[in-house]
């Protein structure tokens, strides 16, 4: 149901107040705040309508002030649903960092303590700073997070009323401290009475978090259920022996394997089977090395070395950079230097690669994303792709997804889907097209699956001699600059689908008149909201703008979700590589069946996640906390 039905005269009492705000000082605003605030004491509610609305005014003027313009009227909308603990479905484009601040302005009055949660770090410390402004006018402190922060450090902006961080450094912070209260329960028997006979106390855990009351998450869809998938997991060095050799000779062991003989990867689970006569004629590997000694089960290295060698590829799932093996998210395409895979799978992959074999390391404490965020007492969030996935957010978290209109008509243009037979067809089409557009002064940004997609697409317009700029996840610095100039005239920028979200693309005059920003859709990825974000990069904001998908027989979603399409693809294609037909349907409706699948899969891990948690309460006689 629409926000505006449940609240036909918000806008306009907005409105009003905010007109009667303007020949207010700076300071007045801050005392409406205080007033405001301890009315919130007083009645205990934060959306009850009047002080809703005075909120949402207060907090609109102070945007006003600091960044010169005014919030739209569906940005009111927006931020007071999800001040309300509603999913906000809003246009790429539409102000959401704007439209959260709003609502983190009237969530603040509970002096509770606010999450505002973001992608990755690089937006939590944009947004905080850039934001910084509009909340000290009225009087509100603001933390921001830091992967590297300190304990005292990151119970300084705990302590804020506002808090900006990445979603998983809220997760591992509630970890670390889970840790740290394990510990004090594992204090030795008496440690109390001895420390109090001793004139002394025994200290208190210090804790990074406050109770977990507000969260206000952008990209939210992405937080809470595609990243959702893999848990958190703080890990620690593993005990026990852990040398290099024993990865190289399952390496070695691995590359003479045949596949369907010596070892099987079921489909779609891409489970891995290794018989038992193959695990016993490998160990032949072991002669001459007596002194060997595993950290693991011999079977488990070489399923690790087969996962390596044949489902983790670089520049797909990993990336190669400074003699290190940093893991590619594959739902951001961002490169993390922090994480690694677990028992003992980041050690094969080095040795696959030839680099320095780290020591492996132990999970310490663990929990699903769901059941974290879960602990808070109230979530809401934004995002340009909430539709579809309503009844996950409803099952999972009690959340509705409320859609709000753009502030202007959207004036995209999707273009009919191509397919072809042949990566090589598919990959000279995207370059045509490109260089077409191009010629036209038409701005162009090439969405790819993977980094070595989007290095094999630089190659086929250097050939055109085009001059275009690459955003792989390798550049996180410069990341938000390149991004910001991909509507110019003339530009075209090859990114990862999900580089540079959460900056602004601007056009400039010659460009919008060119047609606006063209978004290329090199290769449909196995959820359509991912497609949906890409292509929400054009016509924001009522720009004019367009975008094409390309697939072909060798993508991954269909080389692996549908084989029988890919075949049917190299049987029909022309001379030219180009299908005649449309596989729009077809790719969607497999889409939506693999996000089925995905939802149930995140299902089962939570009700996974919580009869663990059921059993260690019952070893350890109740919980932690």
């Amino acid at each position: 149901m629409p926000l505006f039905t449940r609240t036909p005269n918000l806008i306009e009492r907005v409105s009003q107040l905010r007109e009667s705000l303007r020949s207010h000082r700076d300071d007045e605003l801050c005392w409406e705040m205080s007033e405001l605030r301890e009315q919130m004491i007083t009645q205990g509610s934060s959306i009850e309508l009047n002080i809703l609305s005075r909120s949402l005014a207060v907090g609109a003027e102070a945007i006003r002030r600091v960044f010169g313009f005014e919030l739209h009227d569906v940005q009111i909308q927006g931020s007071a649903a999800v001040a309300r603990g509603d999913v906000v479905q809003m246009q790429t484009g539409e102000g959401k960092t704007l439209v959260a601040a709003l609502a983190a302005v009237n969530c603040s009055l509970s002096n509770r303590g606010v999450h505002v949660i973001t992608t990755n770090s690089y937006l939590a410390e944009r947004d905080g700073e850039e934001l910084r402004p509009v909340f000290e006018m009225l009087g509100i402190t603001v933390g921001v997070l830091k992967t590297d922060a300190t304990l005292a450090e990151s119970r300084v902006a705990y302590a804020a009323e506002v808090t900006y961080g990445p979603g998983y450094q809220f997760g591992f912070d509630y970890l670390k401290d889970q840790l740290a209260l394990r510990s004090a329960v594992e204090r030795p028997l008496g440690a109390e009475l001895r420390a109090g006979l001793c004139g002394q106390r025994v200290a208190e855990v210090p804790q990074r978090q406050r109770p977990r009351e507000m969260a206000i998450i952008d990209e939210i869809d992405s937080v809470l259920l595609d990243e959702t998938s893999t848990p958190l997991i703080l890990s620690g060095a593993a005990s026990g022996t852990d040398d290099r050799l024993p990865y190289e000779l399952a390496r070695d062991c691995v590359l003479r394997f045949v596949e369907d003989t010596d070892f099987t990867i079921e489909s779609p689970s891409q489970r891995i089977l290794i018989s038992i006569d193959t695990v016993t004629r490998s160990q032949q590997a072991f002669a001459g090395h007596s002194q060997l000694r595993l950290a693991r089960p011999w079977a488990t290295y070489l399923r690790n070395a087969i996962q390596a060698e044949h489902r983790l590829f670089r520049n797909e799932h990993y990336a190669v950079i400074d003699d290190e093996v940093r893991i590619v998210d594959q739902n951001t395409g961002r490169i993390f230097a922090d994480r690694s895979w677990r028992d003992g799978l980041h050690q094969a992959v080095q040795a696959k690669e030839r680099v320095t074999i780290t020591p492996s390391e132990t999970s310490l404490a663990r929990i699903t994303r769901q059941r974290y965020f879960q602990q808070y007492k109230q979530l809401a969030g934004l995002t340009g792709t909430a539709l579809g996935a309503e009844s996950e957010f409803k099952s999972t978290y009690a959340l509705r997804v409320v859609p709000i209109p753009p502030a202007r008509p959207c004036l995209r243009r999707i273009e009919p889907l191509r397919a072809f037979g042949s990566l090589a067809g598919k990959r000279r089409a995207i370059a045509t097209s490109t260089a077409d557009r191009h010629h036209r002064g038409q701005p162009v940004l090439i969405g790819t699956r993977t980094i070595e997609e989007s290095r094999c697409l630089s190659v086929c317009l250097d050939a055109l001699q085009l001059p275009h700029v690459v955003l792989n996840g390798l550049q996180d610095a410069d990341e938000a600059t390149i991004i910001s100039v991909a509507g110019q005239l003339r530009a075209i920028t090859i990114a990862t689908n999900m580089a540079g979200r959460g900056t602004d693309i601007k056009l400039d005059d010659e460009s919008r008149a060119a047609g606006g920003l063209h978004v290329i859709v090199s290769e449909p990825h196995t959820s359509q909201r991912v497609d949906r974000q890409l292509v929400g990069r054009s016509s924001r904001q009522g720009d004019p703008g367009s975008a094409q998908a390309f697939v072909c027989a060798e993508d991954h979603l269909l080389v692996t979700h549908a084989p029988r399409v890919a075949n049917r693809l190299r049987h029909i294609a022309r001379t030219d590589g180009e299908c005649d037909c449309d596989l729009t349907s077809e790719v969607l409706r497999l889409q939506q069946r693999i996000e089925a699948e995905q939802s149930r899969q995140r299902t089962a891990l939570l009700k996974q996640d919580e009869w663990l948690d059921g059993m260690r309460r019952v070893l350890s006689g109740g919980e932690v906390e």
